[in-house]
């Protein structure tokens, strides 16, 4: 069955409050307004003080360079040293807290405790009511997860309340320690996990087999065979290899995912009816999905092959960064297919320079967006993992704050700041909020402010710079709304 982890605040000002969550999710603790356990008054919890990713039975705490750190079973984690400012605490990275069942964390005069359970709430069982808003107080128990009413299926073939040997599915190590209770048999422990994420050829040759095996046994399906030509390259959930259709020779990426996590069906489920949403999309600036399929905690997806390779290679061969009018041309390219996703309900949620891939004439190239919400489902359902909390801190310069604080309901406005973000970066090589070395990138989302376009690159045209910087304004109803509004802006700059 699965899990359902609680947060429970037995002393402080929010005693009595409960959070629980049946999916993977983040809880962020502090005196801000967009925390989701707020204590505005409390001069002995920090702004954001510490955060929380929960992936049940599972969940990782940080500290954000709190005044005073925040205590698990009585030890002491994080804090900024005296005298320093909430910036220069911030500005490192603190230790990640692996919690268990029974766990007690204290912040100021706050209380919480971690309890694990088999989940039994039901989305139609709840009272909307009783479901607490981000930052509000309420004196009530708070009794579904803190985003979504999710609803918790046992696992396929699983018996009700059945603990699966915590096993790894490739090496039979024991691996209890590694990963905590799941009820799954196909979790792979962590030396097995970097070995087939450093070579997934392995996952994808077995992928490979079992199609040719079923086109023996039922004629054609819906995946012909593939002949891999190289790898790509390598990424935290998997690897993109070059392929050739055998059929008619047509060249296409494969790319796999691999589950950090064990893989219940319910989830595989419901993360490959989402997949099944985004085959639908067919624009002139979108990379087509072409198929999909999974096997045990591997998932793979056939895409067009786009050899002009993407954006991010194009600004290392224009040394940095890209003149303002090609790069102007290619992020109007990118807003019309981004528009058109959004004008059928899908949010991209990682939108950044590796994403928007180029073809056509390489004296010309169109850019084509990528890999409409794969790595954000894979996210969300909690197949990566830790994430938040991991080390994928490649696509932290481009995610908006609301990103973090509202990790599960993406709206286009945040593709608008990521997409923002990434004609900033092509115009001037930086990021739009500074990331100090060693810095945590939780708290530079949280805290730092976008810096204004034309401080990074004085020569920009004002009015080009006017569009990036309000598409990029921290407060969500604030910068455009959608692809459509900042490409209407832009164009009317640009006098396109």
């Amino acid at each position: 069955m699965s899990n359902e982890l609680t947060i429970s605040i037995v002393e402080g000002m929010m005693k009595g409050q409960k959070f629980s969550f049946a999916e993977h999710d983040i809880f962020i603790f502090g005196r801000a307004g967009d925390c989701h356990a707020c204590l505005p008054h409390d001069p002995k919890v920090s702004r954001h003080h510490f955060l929380m990713e929960v992936n049940p039975p599972n969940a990782v705490l940080r500290d954000l360079g709190s005044l005073n750190g925040t205590y698990v079973n009585g030890i002491k984690y994080g804090a900024r040293n005296p005298g320093e400012t909430p910036e220069q605490g911030g500005a490192r990275r603190y230790p990640e807290i692996s919690l268990r069942d029974g766990d007690s964390i204290r912040a100021g005069d706050t209380v919480l405790v971690v309890s694990s359970r088999p989940a039994t709430t039901r989305g139609s069982d709840v009272n909307p009511e009783s479901i607490k808003e981000p930052g509000k107080a309420d004196a009530q128990p708070v009794s579904a997860n803190w985003h979504e009413r999710g609803v918790a299926m046992p696992s396929l073939g699983k018996s009700p309340g059945a603990i699966q040997p915590q096993r790894c599915a490739r090496c039979g190590k024991n691996i209890a320690e590694e990963i905590g209770e799941r009820q799954a048999s196909e979790t792979l422990c962590d030396t097995c996990y970097q070995q087939l994420a450093g070579d997934p050829a392995k996952i994808l040759s077995k992928l490979l087999q079992m199609a040719r095996k079923e086109i023996d046994r039922k004629g054609p399906p819906s995946i012909p065979g593939y002949d891999i030509l190289k790898r790509l390259g390598v990424g935290g959930f998997g690897a993109v290899y070059l392929a050739r259709r055998s059929g008619d020779a047509h060249p296409v990426a494969i790319k796999i995912m691999l589950s950090r996590v064990a893989v219940d069906e319910t989830a595989r489920q419901r993360f490959l009816r989402e997949i099944n949403i985004l085959k639908t999309l067919r624009h002139p600036h979108i990379v087509p999905l072409l198929d999909h399929g999974s096997v045990g905690t591997a998932f793979y997806f056939i895409m067009d092959y786009c050899a002009g390779g993407s954006v991010g290679d194009l600004m290392r061969v224009h040394g940095g960064c890209i003149p303002v009018r090609e790069a102007t041309k290619l992020i109007l390219e990118a807003l019309d297919g981004l528009a058109y996703a959004h004008s059928k309900g899908i949010v991209h949620r990682d939108i950044k320079p590796a994403n928007i891939l180029l073809s056509g004439d390489a004296n010309s190239p169109l850019a084509m967006v990528a890999d409409f919400g794969l790595a954000r489902s894979f996210e969300k359902v909690g197949f990566s993992g830790m994430t938040m909390t991991g080390n994928y801190a490649g696509t932290f310069p481009f995610m908006p704050r609301e990103q973090v604080t509202d990790f599960k309901h993406s709206k286009p406005c945040s593709d608008v700041w990521s997409i923002a973000a990434t004609f900033y970066n092509m115009l001037t090589g930086f990021y739009p909020r500074d990331f100090p070395k060693g810095a945590d990138p939780m708290e530079v989302v949280l805290e730092a402010k976008p810096v204004p376009v034309r401080q990074r690159n004085a020569t920009l045209p004002s009015n080009i710079a006017d569009v990036i910087d309000h598409a990029l304004a921290d407060e969500a109803n604030v910068r455009f709304q959608t692809a459509t509004d900042f490409r209407d802006a832009l164009q009317n700059e640009v006098g396109v």
